[in-house]
């Protein structure tokens, strides 16, 4: 097997970290190769070696990667095996490999394994859940290169990624860490709910295959039955074997619309799959980018991969192909550190003039049809040096430039609510190039529109 010039680099670089390090964490994105990288890490150990998986079917998947590189004497077993194998004091291998290294399963282990065991953790995600983070258990990390690398080097699809314009506006509760599935349903109500589904479904993918995610059981059965015989639902209550040969009808294309809660985000390897729904909200990056990496991996005749996502969970974790989404700052728990009220943005899209397709600000042609985007006007663009106040002093309200609006009220000191009431008099128009001169998230106008009107603001 030809590794990827980024692989054997990575090979590399992990061996040199084990020269100082115990535990070393690697964070490569879906469709990067992890399990490649890995079964070449288990082949060269100079010790007994296992690996960990939580799933049966990334256990066979495991197991295959490790034979088509000759590895030899490595055994996969499943999590609660071998923690009972620790558990019990039995002799342990001295390296171990865990695949799906953010899961809670596996830092629970590591609180209990020998501390001289060398340790390698793979995962897309490197974040927790709660107030921890993974550099409290790995000492050592590296993170190669991003989902956009990997897209502008031609390993992943570029992404076509649609959102809801309008939505109606519901209050989210949050409950562990994550939006509660009733919330979860309210804001998919107000998204346009399942008649939604199937008109951007008719209208983005129409025919395609896809894989819907959904917050509940209740809301998978009923889209399922929305799209009629061509779909079918999978769920953690069902039987293994029924699961799986749900799935395999799928692969084959005997199934359509494959609906599921918390399924399909791992050990799913399906390569021709090229619509993903997202019929629900997320507060998890981690889950986020898993959703979205379903669909992401090439395949003959296929440019790209949509995403209908009518959780407009773009706003919140950014769009998927970012190069700026680097996991880094996830890995040392910076995220953690931002004092209460202080958001972490990410950087606003904006839809095709043709397609509706969110592109990144500065993208000059769209991705998915080619139109040419227009240049942002003049007075949209941060300005860098500051505005002489005694410049401004002298024009009216109605004649400063938005730039120059947002320089005054900077220098006197006011709030930005006071731009928004000059803004206001101008228009819908006014209040947009606003945002873009922010840098403000994709729908923060008509979420202020909507607080204006209930007089919560200005």
């Amino acid at each position: 097997m030809k590794l990827r010039d980024y692989q054997a680099e990575t090979i590399a670089r992990l061996r040199e970290l084990f020269r100082g390090h115990r535990r070393v964490l690697l964070c490569l994105p879906t469709g990067g190769g992890k399990t490649v990288i890995f079964s070449h890490i288990a082949k060269l150990a100079r010790s007994e070696c296992v690996v960990l998986v939580h799933r049966r079917e990334l256990q066979e998947q495991a197991a295959r990667a490790l034979a088509r590189v000759g590895a030899q004497g490595v055994t996969v077993e499943m999590i609660m095996t071998y923690r009972n194998k620790v558990k019990r004091g039995e002799p342990t291998p001295g390296f171990v490999i865990i695949d799906e290294a953010h899961r809670g399963e596996f830092i629970k282990l590591l609180e209990i394994i020998p501390e001289n065991t060398f340790v390698l953790g793979v995962t897309a995600t490197p974040i927790l859940t709660g107030k921890r983070s993974l550099s409290e258990f790995y000492s050592g990390y590296y993170e190669p290169l991003t989902t956009g690398d990997l897209v502008e080097k031609g390993y992943l699809c570029r992404c076509a990624h649609y959102g809801v314009p309008e939505v109606k506006e519901v209050k989210l509760y949050v409950r562990q860490g994550e939006y509660t599935p009733e919330s979860q349903e309210e804001y998919f109500r107000g998204a346009g709910g399942v008649e939604n589904v199937l008109n951007m479904y008719h209208q983005y993918a129409a025919g395609r295959q896809a894989v819907v995610f959904c917050p509940s059981l209740k809301l998978a059965r009923e889209i399922a039955g929305a799209f009629g015989d061509t779909a079918e639902i999978v769920d953690g209550g069902m039987d293994t074997r029924q699961r799986e040969a749900i799935i395999e009808g799928f692969k084959r294309g005997d199934i359509r619309i494959l609906t599921n809660v918390d399924i399909v985000t791992t050990g799913f390897d399906y390569p021709a799959l090229d619509t993903i729904i997202l019929a629900r909200k997320t507060k998890s990056r981690a889950l986020y980018f898993q959703m979205l990496g379903r669909g992401a991996r090439k395949h003959p005749g296929k440019d790209y991969f949509t995403v209908l996502d009518l959780g407009n969970n773009f706003q919140e974790h950014g769009l998927y192909d970012d190069p700026t989404n680097r996991w880094e700052p996830y890995f040392y728990g910076n995220h953690l550190k931002k004092s209460a009220g202080d958001e972490q943005g990410v950087p606003p899209a904006k839809s095709c003039i043709e397609c509706l397709a969110l592109l990144h600000p500065r993208a000059q042609f769209c991705h998915v049809c080619g139109a040419e985007q227009p240049k942002p006007k003049k007075e949209a663009v941060r300005v860098e040096k500051m505005v002489e106040i005694s410049k401004l002093i002298s024009k009216r309200w109605e004649e400063l430039a938005i730039d120059e609006l947002d320089a005054y009220a900077s220098a006197k000191g006011y709030k930005h609510h006071w731009v928004i009431h000059q803004l206001l008099r101008r228009g819908r128009h006014a209040l947009e190039e606003y945002a873009a001169l922010k840098g403000y998230k994709h729908g923060w106008v008509a979420f202020t529109l909507s607080k204006i009107a209930k007089n919560k603001l200005v």
